[in-house]
């Protein structure tokens, strides 16, 4: 009797505590931008050219008209861009190339919920560099995924691989030798970095980088309700089989 009691009055409890606390929403954008003319005097080593990444293994914005992958990706409308100056001047710029500008909205989520949202460049061009863009074999500019990730502190991680479209030597099509020129470099940029909320972030490499930014994002008020919780049914005292008593939420 004493044991059903207790078990009543901490269901009884666990009804009573406050609901949940909603997810938290944030807005990331990002500008990813290449370098026209990187630094001569840098080691930039390019990488074998890595395995494409899968549409099974990233949730991709969806487009203007779609909906978000399970209600938790949704793009954001170019007028809620925060970084249209920025991109601006980066197009407008000889020395850089803008590659992409977008933004969504996610939940942040712990790494072991976090959602990889894939990024790929929409332009093309051929895998050998040469030749024209509309090629089988052509390959995106840019593609990788992006994670956004809550823990103790915010931490937004890119795995992006860079095609570049110069041919892969000074030579042009051909090297010194007559041979023809080797396929396009793939530079791949792989890091991590704690964000603080409203703020600039950079995420370097020598041929290309990212300029992103993550703010809060508070849900519509319908959006964030919490759902009305279900009874929970108890053992009702002196009963042995559980089956009659409930208990609603107040």
């Amino acid at each position: 009797m004493k044991l059903r009691g207790s078990l009543a009055a901490l269901l009884c409890a666990i009804a009573a505590l406050p609901a949940m606390a909603a997810e938290t929403w944030y807005e990331v954008e990002l500008i990813i931008v290449a370098q026209r003319k990187p630094d001569a005097g840098s080691e930039i080593w390019p990488v074998k050219a890595l395995p494409p990444v899968t549409q099974e293994a990233s949730l991709a914005i969806p487009g203007p008209g779609q909906a978000g992958v399970s209600g938790k990706i949704a793009p954001l409308p170019p007028e809620n861009l925060r970084l249209q100056a920025e991109a601006q001047r980066i197009a407008t710029d000889n020395n850089y190339e803008l590659l992409l500008h977008t933004g969504w909205r996610q939940p942040g989520l712990p790494r072991e919920q976090s959602l990889p949202v894939r990024i790929q460049a929409v332009e093309a061009v051929p895998a050998d560099g040469m030749g024209d863009a509309t090629d089988a074999e052509a390959a995106p500019r840019l593609d990788g995924t992006v994670r956004l990730i809550l823990a103790r502190y915010l931490h937004l991680e890119a795995d992006l691989r860079y095609r570049d479209a110069a041919p892969a030597n000074d030579a042009g099509l051909f090297d010194g030798f007559g041979a023809q020129a080797a396929e396009a470099p793939v530079y791949r940029l792989n890091e991590s970095r704690r964000m603080r909320s409203r703020e600039v972030h950079y995420l370097d490499h020598p041929m290309f980088g990212i300029i992103a930014t993550v703010t809060p994002y508070e849900l519509p008020a319908a959006a964030a309700a919490p759902k009305p919780a279900a009874p929970i049914a108890v053992p009702a005292p002196g009963t042995g089989t559980g089956t009659s008593g409930t208990i609603k939420r107040n």
